[in-house]
């Protein structure tokens, strides 16, 4: 077992859908990322990309699968029973961009509620769990194009930055380039990594503020 502690905070705008502000330091302790808050820095998605644990669903599927369920279960919730109360669980909630969107809205806050049920049902206090609903998470999928350094990246970044957060409008861009072999590309290679909840365990001195951690409404039912 190893585990590496740095006194610090590091504290990002968030660049998802809502408007969040993310303080942690990395300790690895075994496949999860427990942080330590003290000191203001900036930072960015890539490092909660590259520490968060991530659990991958099945297409339209809200259920944990077996073996990530073995690790929320035997390993992460009673490693955060061992830690001092001011620790928290960050999450990520997210679809992938197949789909309607009502049907991702109802996907992301599905994945997210199942995971908040089994921590809840293992006695884990609610006010220690702090998601963030993205729904189709596009920000997330510029992230992972830029660390495999695609050749589409400038043009899927340029598209997702220019719609400044209208899903619905950047699904529709994507489709329209190359008479959707753009869009059928990121699919197979990016959308299943997607369909997921990427979690952090932080551990600050001062409690973030809960409404910093806004889940994106539901949708009516379609």
């Amino acid at each position: 077992l190893y585990i590496r502690r740095k006194d610090e905070m590091l504290i990002k705008k968030n660049t998802y859908r809502c408007a969040a502000d993310i303080a942690f330091s990395l300790i690895s302790l075994l496949c999860l990322s427990v942080t330590h808050t003290a000191k203001a820095q900036s930072t960015s998605d890539s490092l909660f990309l590259s520490n968060a644990r991530k659990v991958i669903f099945a297409v339209d599927k809200a259920e944990i699968p077996a073996a990530d369920y073995r690790w929320l279960h035997d390993e992460l919730i009673p490693t955060l029973k061992s830690l001092d109360t001011t620790c928290v669980v960050i999450g990520r909630s997210a679809a992938s961009p197949e789909g309607p969107y009502s049907n991702n809205v109802r996907l992301a806050n599905s994945r997210r509620e199942t995971i908040t049920a089994l921590f809840e049902k293992e006695g884990i206090n609610t006010s220690r769990i702090r998601f963030h609903t993205a729904v189709e998470e596009y920000a997330l999928l510029v992230e992972l194009m830029r660390q495999r350094r695609d050749a589409d990246y400038p043009l899927v970044r340029a598209i997702v930055d220019s719609l400044d957060g209208d899903d619905r409008a950047i699904k529709a861009a994507l489709i329209a380039e190359r008479q959707g072999e753009l869009f059928r590309r990121l699919a197979k290679d990016y959308f299943p990594e997607l369909r997921a909840v990427r979690i952090m365990v932080t551990c600050q001195t001062e409690a973030l503020p809960r409404q910093h951690f806004q889940p994106v409404a539901r949708a009516a039912p379609s």
